[in-house]
């Protein structure tokens, strides 16, 4: 779903009997989904406006109208037509011990697990994440050990919930 905004205006209510609006720069254009091709244009307002409610809204700055037509896509009788990217699939919130170990295995990872633990300054935390990894039937995402494991291991945050992902199909 697309909400074509077009300009946005700061207002200026210092004075309440002359408010004074200023045009911001660009053509304006939020999305439910992200518009293949168009990452370049992509923007995180600090104030955002016009989102979509329950949902991630996806806000577009464009130089001008043209721009926004050209990127997305436009047909005189259709209107945009923009092409969006797949919706991502969820990070699930566990995935069984096997199927994180055959992850960690297949990414290479399996062999620097000890080192990672070993790694871990605190010796109480270095002692229950290497409990957890040896006797955890289910790895949790947002489990403090996972998460602890995964920064040893190199993993961001991004990276660690497609490590997810993929585990969960295996």
């Amino acid at each position: 779903m697309l909400d074509i905004i077009g300009t946005l205006y700061n207002v200026d209510n210092s004075d309440p009997d002359a408010p004074v609006s200023t045009p911001l720069a660009g053509y304006h254009i939020n999305a439910t989904r992200k518009i293949k091709g168009a990452d370049a244009y992509l923007v995180e307002p600090l104030t955002p406006r016009r989102v979509f409610a329950g949902i991630k809204t996806y806000h577009y700055t464009f130089a001008d109208e043209d721009k926004a037509r050209q990127v997305i896509g436009y047909d005189d009788e259709a209107g945009y037509a923009p092409e969006f990217e797949p919706k991502p699939v969820p990070v699930p919130a566990s995935v069984s011990a096997r199927q994180g170990m055959e992850q960690l295995i297949r990414l290479g990872l399996d062999e620097q697990v000890d080192t990672a633990i070993d790694e871990i300054e605190d010796p109480i935390q270095r002692k229950i994440v290497r409990n957890w990894f040896q006797k955890a039937g289910e790895w949790e995402r947002d489990n403090p050990q996972f998460v602890a494991l995964s920064e040893k291991l190199g993993l961001s945050a991004e990276q660690s919930d497609d490590y997810m992902r993929e585990a969960a199909t295996l």
